[in-house]
């Protein structure tokens, strides 16, 4: 370290990027005296950032998260994860400045990625980064007020000590997720990027890793390839083995979804949702999946398999009645959803009627889930939707959607996917952070009560190369892109993954998270306190001038404000985190005033 590099650290929310360009604020000593106010309950995950400004080598910094200690109680500092806060770039394609973070640096360095170890070694001038805290809470802290440090040293100088306050709430948010969660995971991603082969043990041992950490986050429905795979994939890697047999019927091992079944079940996953039999959008041809006919002695591949033809609609028929009976014997059958055919087109909304009939026929006791435009598909086509899931925007100009939602009898998840964009939420990368973390009280305020994104770990390139499967990839190439430097150029930065992979392509590791998985969690952590504020609301009945009805009405006050002012319009919210962070702090401190 050399004699003149100089820090300057300040504390942050955990919702405001540094950009390498930002100066220190003018009031940095004040702040960082005053260090993080934070609030949470038990079993959250409370996140914060250090962000540090200077010339040296931030690798040479020592960073040093003391315990916090309570009267009677600590939570020990190995409950704090730090992480530095990569950066990764956004080009103008596909960026629209509507509704942009800083839109005047694109093309530029957005920070995103969350690292083991700093972005960079020592800048050619002074730049700024920041380091993520994330404090998870024991289920069985005691409430109270938590008090500890976090000391930055630059060689034997301290530059900053600065206090870390956490009040925790005498109350916990439910271990298991009250919220469905389904962000689409592509498993040829894991074998390329990890050179492993498809379902060998380190393919297990690594999608165990994979699914500790969704669940870390509150994911709690997981994509299954179960007869067909993922039609966004290169490798339509599949669970269930099928053989035809001589006589013409079909035999089916169901080996390797019990065992997919057993690796989600201990992370507490709740629904299994397979993919589509159909292709995308028109649903003219079955997805490609292959099997092995004993007459042949080979294995068939079949891709633009007709869906009205004898085979399509021997083998779907006889895999539905089998698995039927394979999910009743294990009380599965609630847990696994069927899709149709993902994004229906208008002119074939007859023909997906007809087939969703056909699968309700021969599998009754699943549940049908698909991502759509209009309800028009379910009240003027028949389609048997238990799960309509339409974008996030039709909420505000579908009647059907929104009243259903309200109701709350049956359910409605949205999703978000290339859009929406401009002044909607989502989690582009070009996007304030409070966008996506908004999209989850935005939930709780129109009675949604799932999420959908097509994009957990799609690292594919596109559009380079031609796939050694007939009728798959119409987006993937097998060869993978590094999302750390690049991304797919026909979506916006941040659609396709909201995780990174490992460096350490050899080790069996999990994804390296983001700024945006982490405001994803908070999100989720937000509804279950909205949900659980309404709830103690609808049941209070307090005597009037008591404490209790002190805390109903602060209570009300303060839902009021979370489905009005800052969840009430998908598109007017506001984009200041402190609005939403101390809307947050009031729901909190209204529910500890009533358990």
């Amino acid at each position: 370290m050399k004699s003149n590099d100089r820090f300057a650290a300040w504390p942050i929310d955990d919702l405001t990027r540094v950009f390498p360009y930002d100066g220190p604020p003018p009031s940095v000593a004040a702040r960082a005296r005053r260090g993080w106010d934070l609030v949470g309950a038990r079993g959250e995950h409370v996140g914060c950032q250090l962000a540090l400004r200077g010339s040296g080598d931030p690798h040479d910094l020592d960073i040093e998260v003391s315990d916090l200690r309570a009267r009677g109680d600590v939570i020990a500092a190995r409950n704090i994860q730090t992480r530095w806060v990569g950066l990764v770039p956004v080009p103008l394609d596909a960026f629209d400045p509507a509704g942009a973070e800083r839109p005047h640096l694109a093309p530029g360095w957005y920070p995103d990625p969350l690292l083991e170890s700093p972005p960079w070694k020592r800048p050619p001038e002074e730049k700024s980064l920041a380091l993520h805290l994330s404090i998870r809470v024991p289920a069985r802290a005691c409430a109270g007020a938590y008090r500890g440090s976090v000391t930055v040293r630059s060689g034997r100088r301290r530059v900053a000590r600065i206090p870390l306050h956490l009040q925790v709430w005498p109350f916990a948010i439910p271990r298991k997720p009250t919220f469905n969660v389904t962000n689409w995971f592509h498993l040829d991603c894991l074998t390329e990027w990890h050179r492993c082969e498809p379902w060998s043990e380190r393919h297990w041992r690594i999608i165990d890793k994979y699914a500790a950490e969704m669940a870390a986050h509150r994911q709690n429905v997981i994509t299954t390839p179960a007869l067909t795979g993922n039609f966004h994939n290169f490798d339509p890697m599949t669970l269930v083995d099928v053989t035809r047999k001589r006589n013409g019927s079909f035999a089916f091992d169901f080996g390797k979804l019990q065992r997919w079944v057993n690796v989600f079940d201990k992370h507490g996953f709740a629904l299994f949702e397979m993919w589509h039999f159909l292709a995308q959008a028109h649903g003219e041809h079955a997805q490609a999946f292959g099997l092995y006919d004993e007459k042949k002695k080979a294995r068939v591949w079949y891709d633009a398999l007709l869906p009205n033809s004898a085979t399509f609609k021997g083998l779907v028929s006889s895999f539905l009645t089998e698995l039927s009976q394979w999910l009743d014997r294990r009380k599965l059958t609630d847990r696994f959803l069927l899709h149709v055919y993902d994004e229906p087109h208008r002119e074939t909304w007859p023909h997906y009627s007809k087939m969703s009939k056909f699968y309700r026929e021969h599998a009754p006791g699943l549940r049908q889930i698909d991502a759509i435009s209009t309800s028009e598909l379910i009240t003027d086509f028949g389609a048997g939707l238990d799960i309509p899931v339409p974008l996030t925007p039709h909420l505000e100009t579908d009647d059907y959607f929104r009243e259903r939602g309200q109701a709350g009898a049956d359910p409605v998840w949205w999703y978000t996917c290339c859009g929406p964009s401009g002044r909607f939420a989502n989690r582009f990368v070009g996007m304030p952070l409070v966008n996506g973390r908004t999209l989850f009280w935005q939930s709780f305020a129109f009675g949604i009560t799932g999420y959908l994104h097509w994009g957990y770990n799609f690292w594919h390139r596109t559009g380079q190369q031609a796939s050694g499967f007939p009728g798959v990839n119409s987006y993937a190439d097998g060869r993978l892109l590094n999302p750390l430097r690049e991304h797919p150029p026909q979506w916006a930065v941040g659609d396709a993954a909201i995780v990174y992979p490992h460096p350490e392509w050899w080790e069996d590791r999990g994804p390296l998270g983001s700024l945006r998985y982490e405001a994803m969690r908070a999100g989720l952590q937000d509804y279950e306190l909205l949900k659980m504020l309404d709830g103690l609301l609808s049941n209070a009945r307090p005597k009037r001038g008591s404490r209790q009805a002190k805390a109903v009405a602060a209570g009300k006050r303060a839902l009021k404000s979370a489905t009005g002012t800052i969840a009430g319009s998908l598109t007017e919210f506001p984009r200041d985190p402190t609005r939403l962070l101390t809307t947050r702090r009031k729901i909190g401190d209204a529910i500890a005033g009533l358990v």
